[in-house]
């Protein structure tokens, strides 16, 4: 199976086995379902977690990425058949970026903003006697132009770096807990950070030692969706007595006490 991964500039140079070498904050995965799992379970850099549908090239015009998704409504309907449930709603939203590779400023000038992307593609693809709901959809589809890659996916796992069950009070200059969990994945067995705050780097660090999976910050709604919709039992485990110290100072007492 395809898996896409939302992450952080510079982070996808992480995975050894991205089939999107020419972009920047993207990761696509061809993974076995177990080793799709086993991502849920360990993974906790990737901001979004999406399952592909579509993903060609575009000449960077709407009319060239609404005619590479007509040409591939096929392929989206497949989809709509093995994934949606009758009576299930579903969305579309748009993601747009104007570069392919932001460390090489490589920009492609876009004649559409990202709410045109989604409402066009939307209109091409969605069958009339599918159900829409844009507040609370059962299934969101994302359109994702990146350069002059198009993109049409089913977001599984959104917002995840939202979804910390620590994160009870966030600073505002808070680090993004992917990007603390990035960097604790970096050292050694023993971490120290001389300045602790809130403790988004001691959390994740714990987090990745003791191999606590972002699963277990989900909703039971959102775990049903994934086991029901991708046919996988999903069954935490969290690993005891991991070799290694935390250490932290300068922690805020406020963060603390939360």
């Amino acid at each position: 199976m395809k898996i896409l991964l939302f992450v952080n500039d510079g982070i996808e140079k992480h995975y050894s086995n991205n089939e999107l070498r020419d972009l920047t904050g993207l990761v696509l995965l061809n993974i076995s379902k177990k080793q799709f799992y086993e991502l849920l379970c360990k993974d906790r850099f990737a901001n979004e977690i999406l399952y592909p549908i579509i993903v060609d090239k575009f000449d960077g015009t709407l009319e060239s990425a609404i005619s590479v998704l007509r040409d591939k409504k096929e392929e989206f309907l497949d989809f709509i058949s093995t994934f949606l449930k009758e009576g299930e709603s579903i969305a579309f939203s748009g993601v747009r970026r104007e570069y392919e590779n932001a460390f090489e400023n490589e920009i492609v000038k876009h004649d559409f903003s990202s709410i045109e992307l989604a409402r066009e593609a939307a209109r091409e693809l969605i069958p009339s006697n599918l159900k829409v709901d844009l507040k609370n959809p059962d299934v969101k589809i994302k359109v994702i132009a990146f350069g002059r890659t198009i993109i049409l996916a089913w977001s599984i796992l959104e917002n995840i770096w939202k979804k910390r069950l620590y994160r009870k009070n966030v600073h505002k200059a808070a680090l993004r807990p992917t990007v603390a969990a990035y960097l604790a994945s970096l050292g050694s067995l023993n971490i120290y950070d001389p300045m602790c705050g809130y403790g988004t780097i001691a959390f994740e660090a714990l987090a990745l030692k003791h191999e606590i999976p972002i699963l277990t910050d989900l909703s039971s709604k959102e775990l049903n969706v994934i086991e029901e919709k991708l046919d996988i039992t999903i069954n935490v485990k969290i690993r005891e007595n991991a070799p290694g110290i935390i250490y932290c100072s300068d922690a805020s007492k406020k963060g603390v006490e939360k």
